[in-house]
């Protein structure tokens, strides 16, 4: 056996205690190198300073509901998961008013983003494969950006990977060998109104958790719109059919819709707000973004 095929061998069977060990790598790096900037910049942007101002408002005056740029304004433009995030941290952290504290919530943000990429191209590829896709997600220049910014971006890149990651385990099953194929699971057809796998009930539940974490619709497009996808051109009916659940939308709509529902309820006018800055992108009737829906095609070309 050649020393490659030896070394891809080794990534391959380790299943142990070393090879999860081994899979922590790119995580680890990523929240050190996400850490640097930390002591060195105690000015936030102006982008920046939207997320720490809400949380800390929001840490004040006990409104856990509606973030708030000050005691009157209220910031309905993003959900408040991010909020309660930084909360978390501030009150382990003894503080609200430091930048670092938000910036080290993405950070670490950031490198559990990179944890779970790491683990889904392990499953998908084995591990070598892993370690090379965590680390060239750690490195990648958006995420050390929104990793090392105290903004929302990198949270709904958490959510999204979070569910990404339990579809890819529910689907693909552990290879045993060195493959760029993965082994698919056969699971039977299930019913409408029947139960699923605990992985099925965790991706429903954090395709909804994504709508708490970045504009209303961003965060569900970009996990349900892929696995659609994928379902459909895979043509088989026991997959399609294992999504098709009942419970399953309820779950996901319970999660991604009780905080728009109340926020509607307490402040009428929420919805323009979302359907504006939702489809004003598209439209080019943005203010901010006044471009067509075709715009990205040209900047790309």
């Amino acid at each position: 056996m050649s020393a490659n095929a030896r070394s891809h061998d080794f990534f391959a069977k380790g299943n142990g205690r070393n090879a999860w060990l081994t899979l922590m790598i790119p995580a680890i790096f990523a929240l050190a190198l996400y850490c640097v900037p930390l002591p060195q910049d105690h000015v936030l942007s102006i982008h920046e300073s939207v997320l720490p101002q809400t949380a800390r408002t929001m840490s004040h005056n006990g409104d856990w509901l509606i973030p708030r740029r000050d005691a009157i304004a209220p910031w309905l433009e993003n959900p408040p998961l991010p909020q309660w995030v930084t909360i978390a941290l501030c009150t382990l952290a003894d503080t609200c008013s430091q930048a670092w504290v938000a910036r080290l919530a993405t950070g670490i943000t950031g490198a559990l983003v990179v944890l779970l990429v790491t683990l889904m191209a392990a499953r998908l590829f084995g591990n070598a494969v892993g370690l090379l896709s965590g680390l060239t997600m750690a490195t990648s220049y958006e995420v050390v950006r929104y990793a090392t910014l105290a903004e929302d971006e990198i949270f709904l890149a958490l959510t999204s990977a979070t569910a990404m990651t339990c579809f890819v385990f529910a689907e693909f099953g552990m290879s045993k060998t060195y493959s760029s194929e993965p082994i698919l699971n056969r699971g039977g057809a299930s019913r409408v109104w029947g139960s699923r796998p605990w992985l099925i009930v965790a991706f429903f539940a954090t395709a909804g958790l994504t709508n708490l974490t970045k504009g209303m619709g961003f965060g569900p497009m970009m996990v349900l719109i892929p696995v659609f996808c994928f379902v459909l051109l895979s043509w088989n009916r026991a997959r399609f059919r294992r999504y098709l659940w009942a419970f399953g939308v309820l779950i996901f709509l319970l999660i991604g819709l009780w905080w728009p529902v109340a926020v509607i309820l307490k402040i009428p006018g929420a919805l323009e707000v979302w359907v504006y800055d939702l489809f004003g992108r598209a439209s080019g009737d943005y203010a901010l973004m006044s471009k067509p829906f075709w715009y990205y095609g040209i900047a790309l070309a």
